[in-house]
């Protein structure tokens, strides 16, 4: 199937005659928003923006041309079109997700707020390739004709109809392991689907602006590091998107911008501990092009090398279940297996039978198990720990406590495990359903 939806030579001239930066004025009013920044992002830059008490908001970005804008706060997203140099305002009500345009491009917007997404399709995955091929066909020939029939001008449509393009690359690509949950057996897909997306152009930096141009590039890196790992589990995932970001035959700031968003996010999350850490590091630096960024990843990094192995750990001072105070330091002494855990996480939960069964079996041994929950609601971690009679220090963590901020713990359950010293042992520890057991044994023999 040729699937090509713009003329890319069109947005190349856009493009070109891009003129000097313009102050825009985006502001606007949200309605039930509990928070007090939101980032507002266009061009590939995010900027983040103050709201006040009364929901306000009124930030003065510059645009060289037309320009996508996104508002997000929190997980509501309001994609809106912003023409440079005129304001624009939104009302958006986060309760009822009504949405109230004003300026000179409301009409875009509106029609933005209406556009059917095909990402919305995903039962379609359940589909054999030839018909899922001929309703995402079908699909975008009738969104496009929406789309043209809207006497939009001709620089918004070439934009919109390479949006549509690089979104529908994106979903297809996702057929592959989205179908194979829905058949029996291995799914083997036919070139139908893997030649799909050969028309994407990867040498084209004036995609960059387009959101669904950067997810789709970056969608596909990952991807082809699955099937290198699915084909061969020994080697690494996110080392074989990397190397094959750097065999791409495409410009220098399309690799630049492709490898930041692979290793900025495992550096940010996996820290700079693993064996292939290194190997990463050495592609990164060869590849990344914007100072910035590559000082960007050097904090995360400087941040993980605080709490490597051997570190002193950070310390904490929190209140447990009998409302006394307990600190890094009371505990000291004992090897510490500290579970970061609240009781609305179902996979926390799933390791408590574990965790009780596993502080049964190192009873009287020189191991202090602690567990650290993240539950903003008092009460319930009370009520919770209290009925299912928890063993160990029960600790809950405090807004002005930076111990899991200084852990970087972006999901949980996280475990850790410090010596009698209180130095880390593992900044990630093996859960009780794994060996921590014989991690344990091994350092008390």
């Amino acid at each position: 199937m040729n699937f090509k939806f713009f003329s890319l030579a069109a947005l190349i001239v856009i493009s070109l005659f891009s003129c000097a930066p313009k102050v825009t004025e985006i502001s606007g009013t949200l309605i039930n928003f509990k928070g007090d920044k939101i980032n507002l992002e266009y061009n590939n830059k995010v900027t983040e923006v103050s709201v006040g008490t009364d929901g306000t908001f009124s930030s003065m970005v510059k645009l060289s041309q037309d320009s996508y804008v996104t508002l997000k706060c929190g997980r509501h997203i309001v994609k809106m079109y912003a023409f440079a140099g005129r304001d624009l305002t939104v009302n958006y009500n986060l309760e009822d997700r009504e949405r109230i345009f004003n300026g000179d491009s409301k009409h875009l917007c509106e029609y933005l707020e209406s556009k059917k997404s095909i990402a919305e399709k995903r039962d379609w995955y359940s589909l054999g390739e030839d018909e899922f091929l001929e309703e995402v066909r079908s699909f975008n020939e009738e969104r496009k004709e929406i789309l043209l029939d809207q006497n939009f001008n001709e620089e918004f449509n070439i934009k919109e109809l390479a949006c549509m393009e690089y979104e529908t690359y994106t979903f297809v690509l996702n057929y592959v392991p989205y179908h194979g949950y829905s058949v029996e057996g291995e799914y083997v897909p036919s070139n139908k689907i893997t030649d799909f997306c050969n028309n994407a152009d990867f040498n084209k930096s004036e995609l960059l602006k387009l959101s669904e141009y950067r997810e789709f590039i970056n969608l596909r890196a990952t991807e082809r590091g699955y099937t290198k790992n699915k084909s061969d589990q020994k080697l690494n995932m996110t080392l074989e998107s990397a190397n094959f970001i750097r065999d791409l035959n495409t410009l220098p700031e399309i690799k630049s911008y492709m490898i930041f968003n692979l290793v900025k996010p495992y550096v940010e999350r996996r820290g700079t501990g693993a064996e292939i850490y290194s190997q990463l590091y050495t592609i990164f630096i060869d590849l990344c092009k914007d100072p910035e960024k590559v000082e960007e990843v050097a904090k995360f990094a400087a941040k993980w090398d605080k709490i490597a192995k051997g570190q002193p750990s950070p310390s904490f001072a929190l209140k447990d279940i009998n409302g006394e105070t307990v600190s890094l330091t009371d505990l000291k002494g004992k090897y510490i297996y500290i579970d970061v855990w609240a009781t609305w996480c179902g996979p926390c939960l799933g390791e408590i039978p574990h965790l009780m069964k596993l502080e049964e079996e190192m009873h009287g041994k020189d191991v202090t198990f602690v567990s650290l929950s993240t539950d903003r609601n008092k009460e319930q971690w009370e009520n919770f720990v209290k009925k299912k009679e928890m063993g160990g220090v029960q600790l809950i963590n405090d807004p002005s406590c930076t111990f899991c901020k200084d852990y970087m713990i972006f999901g949980i359950p996280r475990f850790i495990l410090l010596d009698k010293e209180g130095r880390i042992v593992d900044n990630n520890a093996p859960r009780p359903s794994g060996k921590i057991k014989d991690v344990l044994l091994g350092l008390l023999n």
